[in-house]
């Protein structure tokens, strides 16, 4: 429903919305060379390499709207030099550096630049992401083997330096708006309005290219032992430091910085934003052990009895600074609403053709002191300044047997545990209960969004597998593999570019919400088939070309996707729980969590109706679960 008053003129029965499918082409074009040159010399105890490769592409950015495509240009250049030095027959030492630099231009539509983001239930959206980005990866290694008395040691030292470079300022000077129907879109009345970003002191557009920094610290050891004939022992241990990330921009970032309180949700009340030379005040580091074993059972060569366990700890991205870049004091990123006060100063409506000149709301800008903007509200970011690297973890066991000369059966398990996994793209600046009196109100009442960066998503996964080889003959052979596996966590989807907000229902409970992973495929069949064709000729030019070919052929079936029925329609018809936040579960149908699926056009078409799933109490999210409902095989 609309949230104004639908205009006299418009009949009531008008159709105005539709289904269609279309197929949408995305043509990629693209070029790449590579060169490399090897060198032994010191009586070949030196050998040194070089390698380049470069790769340039365009790729259309598709879009249900002719007039919304465009071209995006991209390229990345890779530079490697290699160095092995032999001390002696059981001593190796080896360094390499290399240089990655890709970089992307998204320019946006040249005929739509001047249409703003724009949301809308029911149909597809306008506007969009544009900008230019670009990276400088620098690695550089070097590793010591020693072979020993039944021990292959090594140790070595990783170091690797990001450069994260944008140029989002054009696109971060626009405004976005939500409509709340499609009524009220041909009456240009937006509910909400985010953006642009603004000079505080002008009052004029404020965005900037951002730089960031971080670098990556890495010495290691690892002993393959070979305790006996028939047992290998293997024994590892890392040290990962990602030190401390910030940016080189002349000004300090402001960062949503929680306050006081005994709650969560108390202290984001209470906090506010501060300026800080880094998003992480202490040193991002963990020391990881790993240990494993292969094990010939009978001393036959027949069967293989492997296990292993492993703790890894995530890459950090420089892109959780990205919701902070754009916070006051240095620049403010406007959040009005028709749902508060700040809706009065909405102003809608087109750019100029270059993307610029977009209406400026008409807001004195002055800060009070938690930074945010009297009389109005800012969208914000954050980075908790104690965040932790993500932990993971994992194991495996498994058993290999020969049946026959022919014949190979594999058996394995593997299992893997996230914590402390990144929450991004979410907003902390919200409670269950917020609309019940027809306003939104917030927890902290200086800011809209609030983007907080921080640790509190988990994972687990389980998978087996059976694989059994039949080699019938010289030329031909056949694999099938079996996979039953479960994964469950409490979000599947990380935030775009640290950005974009994910499906999180509500931030206070993040148990609430575990459930199957997005991407849980229960059971999973691949048979392939190996047939080497013959070669007649067996020597010369035409056995060199024409001889030696595989062909291949591969079946797959599988068990369908998890999914989670939401509804994303803002308050009053949606947003059930009252919080602000449009991305709400309904309760559950009377026939429970789980629906048959006949045929597959019957799911083309829709399995549901909106009337299956009743509506929650005002204020409450529903008892529908995450991820209860899957999709239909895939073959």
């Amino acid at each position: 429903p609309p949230h104004f008053a639908p205009p006299a003129s418009l009949p009531a029965a008008l159709q105005a919305v539709g289904t269609a499918n279309m197929n949408l082409r995305v043509p990629r074009d693209g070029n790449q060379w590579n060169i490399r040159l090897d060198h032994n010399f010191n009586n070949i105890k030196d050998r040194v390499y070089g390698q380049v490769y470069r790769t340039t592409s365009t790729q259309l950015a598709s879009n249900v709207r002719p007039n919304e495509e465009y071209v995006q240009p991209n390229d990345s250049t890779w530079v490697k030099a290699d160095w092995t030095h032999t001390f002696s027959p059981t001593l190796v030492g080896e360094g390499s550096f290399s240089v990655f630099e890709p970089w992307q231009n998204q320019p946006g539509p040249p005929t739509a630049l001047n249409i703003p983001t724009i949301t809308v239930p029911g149909i597809s959206g306008f506007g969009g992401f544009f900008g230019w980005f670009g990276q400088l990866n620098i690695q550089y290694k070097y590793q010591l083997t020693w072979n020993h008395r039944g021990h292959s040691l090594q140790v070595g030292y990783e170091g690797q330096r990001f450069h994260d470079n944008t140029r989002f300022q054009t696109y971060y000077n626009q405004p976005s708006y939500t409509f709340a129907s499609l009524v009220d879109f041909i009456q240009d009345l937006p509910i909400t309005q985010t953006g642009p970003s603004l000079n505080p002191t002008t009052a004029s557009y404020g965005a900037q290219a951002t730089s960031q920094r971080y670098l990556y610290s890495s010495p290691y050891v690892q002993d393959d032992w070979k305790v006996t004939s028939r047992f290998t022992l293997n024994l590892g241990l890392r040290y990962t430091d990602w030190g401390k990330m910030g940016s080189t921009q002349p000004y300090q970032y402001g960062y949503f910085t929680p306050g006081s309180g005994t709650t969560t949700s108390d202290q984001v009340a209470s906090g506010g934003v501060q300026q800080r030379p880094l998003a992480t005040l202490g040193r991002l580091w963990a020391v990881d052990p790993r240990v494993g074993f292969a094990w010939d059972v009978f001393g036959d060569s027949k069967t293989s009895l492997r296990a292993g366990y492993g703790m890894f700890h995530d890459r950090i991205f420089g892109q959780i600074m990205n919701p902070s870049m754009r916070n006051p004091p240095e620049i403010v990123t406007l959040a009005l609403s028709v749902l508060d006060p700040t809706g009065q100063y909405i102003r809608y409506g087109l750019g100029n053709s270059d993307g610029t000149g977009f209406p400026i709301p008409k807001i004195p800008i002055s800060l009070n002191g938690q930074n945010g903007v009297v009389g109005t509200r800012v969208t914000v970011g954050g980075v908790d300044p104690n965040l932790k690297l993500p932990r993971i973890q994992s194991w495996m066991v498994g058993i290999q047997r020969l049946l026959s000369s022919t014949t190979t059966l594999e058996v394995n398990y593997s299992g893997t545990s996230g914590s402390d996994l990144f929450l991004s793209g979410t907003d902390v600046n919200r409670y269950a209960g917020d609309l019940l009196d027809g306003t939104l109100n917030r927890l902290n009442a200086n800011f809209g969004v609030i983007n907080y960066v921080r640790n509190g998503a988990s994972s687990i996964s389980h998978v087996g597998s059976l694989a059994v080889t039949k080699r019938f003959s010289r030329s031909y052979s056949l694999t099938g593999l079996y996979t039953f596996s479960k994964s469950i966590d409490t979000n599947s989807t990380y935030g775009t570019n640290g950005e974009g907000i994910v499906g999180v229902f509500d931030w206070t409970c993040m148990p609430c919400q575990r459930g199957p992973s997005a991407y849980d495929v229960r059971q999973h069949l691949a048979v392939e088939g190996s047939v080497t064709l013959p070669d007649p000729w067996h020597k010369g030019p035409l056995s060199a070309v024409l001889g030696g070919w595989r062909l291949l052929a591969i079946a797959i079936v599988q068990t369908g996707e998890p999914f989670t029925v939401v509804t994303s329609q803002p308050y009053p018809k949606g947003d059930y729980n009252r919080d602000g936040y449009n991305l709400d579960r309904p309760n559950a149908p009377s026939y429970g969590n789980s629906v048959s699926v006949g045929s597959r056009q019957q799911w083309f078409n829709g399995i549901f109706l909106a009337s299956d799933f009743p509506t929650p109490t005002p204020g409450l999210e529903g008892n529908l679960g995450v991820n209860t409902f899957r999709q239909p095989g895939l073959a």
